[in-house]
């Protein structure tokens, strides 16, 4: 049930200000970054909530709007203004807002182990290899003709066309797993689907930057 406004009545979409009357509260400890902003629970997020309710939070929150509160209040619309701001970087990027919200179901799974799924690792290794070749070569090879120049990129853009269709995969997956999740909050086997899922999404990131490196090495 929504909480109401303790000053005037009306509901509130996040405990950290009324959006009606503009009054400012001290959140809870554990409040978290969904109820903070003021969205649901959930995986399938839109960005575009998420910056509306971080741009309309930001407003009552901001030092302008809270210079008429008492010294108090400005202490707490600062420390809420930072939450805000934390909360909407995580919860906009998709591989954070699962880390964050299987954290919520569950904050050891994801450090329980290390483990993937069958073969991945595996993948990953070639990928690693293939673009330390990639570099080598580049290196080698320098200075590039314009041809040479050219493959070296088509070969990295190649790279980057599979990690993310990964990364797109694996976001689709969590969709549902998350889903079921929401259904099944105490399955074990849920949440270990959801950390394999997290962990292989990670080494992707880290061979993505790996790619991006090599891009501005290659030139």
């Amino acid at each position: 049930m929504m909480a109401s406004c303790e000053n005037c009545g009306k509901s509130l979409v996040s405990p950290l200000a009324c959006e009606s009357c503009g009054s400012i509260f001290l959140p809870a400890e554990d409040v978290d970054y969904f109820e903070a902003l003021g969205i649901k629970r959930e995986y399938s997020l839109c960005k575009d909530e998420i910056e509306d309710r971080q741009r309309k939070l930001g407003m009552l929150l901001h030092p302008d709007f809270a210079m008429k509160k008492t010294p108090f209040e400005q202490r707490i619309a600062q420390r809420s203004s930072a939450l805000v701001n934390d909360a909407a970087t995580t919860l906009k990027d998709d591989l954070e807002r699962a880390k964050y919200l299987l954290s919520l179901y569950d904050d050891e799974v994801l450090q329980a182990s290390k483990e993937t799924f069958g073969g991945f690792l595996a993948e990953m290794l070639d990928r690693r290899e293939e673009l330390g070749e990639l570099r080598f070569s580049a290196a080698e090879a320098k200075p590039a003709g314009h041809e040479k120049s050219k493959e070296f990129q088509l070969a990295l853009e190649k790279m980057e066309t599979w990690a993310t269709s990964e990364a797109q995969r694996i976001r689709i997956e969590l969709e549902s797993l998350f889903e079921k999740l929401h259904l099944n909050p105490s399955s074990a086997e849920l949440k270990d689907l959801i950390a394999r899922q997290i962990r292989s999404w990670s080494y992707i990131e880290s061979f993505n930057h790996e790619i991006m490196a090599t891009r501005r090495t290659i030139g």
